[in-house]
């Protein structure tokens, strides 16, 4: 204003963020229950890598640019590649291909959330294949069987509510 220069205009300053770091979910499996939880959690601020041997499975799952689709025959083999800080829940065709999964996540990688779907006959004997793989105890409680808080019924959507709500719950 000293010397007559005063703009009097309008400045607009734009911020774009870049690095932030998203929520990244790892799902074994691409089944009806698998479907049902990426469906929700698509609708959230994430980043959703499924993996599964079966081509067809994971071609019916809804395109999202949050989702990305790995078919592979090993799918332990992809433990090792999973983001620091992932969430990984192992939803794969049953116990035989959930079981090499999850012994090679606690052998290998700590997650701040691991989840196996199954029933208690399921968990327990989960718990004592971690024992006989020769894992320390404190590893049969370095995860969720069953997944989901408890509510709704066993219906894949209400099943689905229930872990991405437990999921939330301990991502806070």
């Amino acid at each position: 204003k000293d010397i007559g220069m005063t703009c009097g205009g309008i400045v607009r300053v734009y911020f774009e963020a870049f690095n932030v770091t998203r929520w990244n979910i790892v799902v074994f499996g691409a089944g009806h229950v698998a479907h049902a939880v990426i469906d929700i959690l698509a609708k959230l601020d994430c980043r959703i890598t499924c993996i599964d041997p079966r081509g067809e499975w994971l071609a019916r799952l809804a395109p999202s640019p949050k989702l990305t689709k790995v078919c592979v025959t090993d799918m332990a083999s992809r433990v090792a590649s999973i983001p620091e800080g992932s969430f990984v829940l192992l939803m794969t065709m049953g116990h035989t291909t959930d079981k090499p999964i999850l012994i090679e996540i606690l052998r290998t990688r700590t997650f701040p959330y691991l989840g196996v779907i199954g029933s208690n006959a399921k968990a327990k004997r989960l718990r004592q294949d971690v024992v006989d793989a020769g894992l320390p105890q404190e590893s049969t409680k370095a995860f969720f069987c069953p997944i989901g808080l408890e509510l709704g019924s066993n219906h894949p959507h209400e099943i689905a509510v229930s872990v991405a709500a437990q999921m939330l719950q301990v991502r806070g």
